[in-house]
């Protein structure tokens, strides 16, 4: 795909997306993009890719510290991950996030990888009961992880949150469209895009622009969760 806009003559490229295999093909993608910087060409990404371009991201760990934070304050402690591919760049820095909260906190969470995407959730569903029958909140790295989550959830005649809570990350329409609503992080992903257009525009005018700070994520309130159920008694 890079190829093919390059064959278009374009001025400047955004690398999105992230669901593939980025440690296997990272060494053939940091000499494309060698190849496209050295015939004037700016690239930028909007997520870590492990080569040396500027990127337009939020802070993942912090991204995934608030998610856990959210969950220890509604007093869970049977935690499942979906992390997406194993392979992505974003998934040791969101893993690191959430050990932190969680190690501190004394909880230890069951963490499942598949493949990004609706089919990739209900798969992950599968794998965590499998792995946890006891888990009473399930976190996603992205808002598909978490739809299809919640349809395998359904599937097992599991409800969502009266059963088994649910998060995720990305604060997409799929959060909004998932019923029950997505409790969702903000990644700022329109915020992020803006950014990497502007820094794109300026230097192709021959300015020296330069990445700003990575937005702060925040939580996006849905109706996906609920109290875990020990404190929902004692708060009775």
């Amino acid at each position: 795909m890079i190829r093919e806009l390059w064959e278009h003559r374009v001025n400047g490229i955004i690398l999105a997306g992230g669901g593939f295999d980025q440690q296997t093909f990272k060494s053939e993608l940091g000499g494309l993009v060698k190849q496209l910087t050295r015939s004037g060409v700016v690239v930028v990404s909007l997520g870590e890719r492990g080569i040396s371009i500027p990127v337009f991201s939020v802070d993942n760990e912090a991204v995934a510290m608030l998610l856990a934070r959210r969950s220890v304050e509604l007093g869970h402690t049977e935690i499942g991950i979906s992390t997406g591919p194993s392979n992505s760049h974003v998934t040791p820095q969101r893993l690191r996030g959430f050990k932190k909260v969680f190690s501190a906190a004394g909880i230890r969470s069951t963490i499942v990888h598949t493949t990004f995407g609706i089919l990739g959730g209900v798969e992950a569903a599968e794998k965590l009961l499998a792995a946890n029958p006891k888990i009473t909140m399930i976190i996603a790295n992205a808002d598909t992880l978490a739809v299809g989550i919640v349809q395998g959830l359904a599937a097992r005649g599991i409800h969502v949150p009266d059963d088994i809570s649910v998060m995720s990350a990305g604060n997409t329409i799929y959060a909004e469209i998932c019923t029950p609503r997505l409790v969702t992080a903000d990644i700022c992903l329109a915020q992020c895009c803006e950014a990497a257009v502007n820094y794109i525009h300026e230097a192709i005018a021959g300015g020296r622009p330069t990445v700003p700070k990575p937005p702060v994520p925040k939580l996006i309130d849905g109706e996906s969760v609920r109290m875990a159920e020990s404190r929902r008694m004692r708060a009775m």
